[in-house]
């Protein structure tokens, strides 16, 4: 055998690769992302992609005040003619109900909803809820959006930041000190159990 011929079973698997990769591509152009279309609004605000919202249960149960709105482009984003409703996808409270209906390519949100988050271990561990929100515009190359957030519901007071709408951190009990080491003493607020 030659050089330059190739055996059939590695020029068909080189053919089936080339058209898999071409297949990606096209379907990567076809579903182009775009972080313009939808946008959830907490009780503080705009709450970001990929976003964690904290809160502090009362009997075992946050409440989350979350509004699904379409077509709010900030400046250099497009917007698109929605066609279908928009709903969140998620395992917790009524998930469902935090959906907008489109008005065409007109920026409209939906009702505020409140959606409930249970701790967990009959309260002493945090409850969490992953909400899944997709919208799509019409046409063949239209843009689509996907936006996922997390919330969670602490068991116990001041264990939230104090922003929302971002990953959230443990706040620390005590300011850090640069050139010191506390003695026990002081780190007794810090401990609650």
């Amino acid at each position: 055998m030659s050089q330059r011929e190739l055996p059939r079973p590695r020029l068909r698997h080189l053919a089936a690769t080339m058209l898999a990769a071409a297949v990606v591509a096209t379907a990567a152009e076809a579903f182009a992302q775009s972080e313009c279309l939808v946008k959830v609004k907490g009780a503080t605000g705009e709450i970001a992609d990929q976003g964690t919202v904290c809160a502090e249960a009362q009997n075992k149960v946050c409440v989350f005040q979350l509004q699904l709105c379409l077509n709010e482009g900030d400046a250099g984003c497009a917007v698109a003619t929605v066609k279908k409703k928009v709903k969140a996808k998620g395992k917790c409270g009524p998930v469902g109900k935090l959906q907008v209906e489109p008005d065409g390519s007109n920026a409209v949100c939906g009702a505020m909803v409140g959606i409930k988050v249970k701790t967990r271990k009959k309260g002493r561990r945090e409850g969490t809820c992953k909400i899944r929100i997709s919208a799509r515009g019409k046409g063949r190359h239209a843009a689509r959006d996907v936006d996922r957030l997390k919330l969670v519901c602490k068991p116990h007071p001041g264990e939230c930041s104090l922003t929302s709408g971002t990953p959230t951190t443990t706040v620390p009990c005590v300011a850090p000190c640069p050139c010191c080491v506390l003695p026990i003493t002081d780190l007794s607020g810090c401990i609650t159990r």
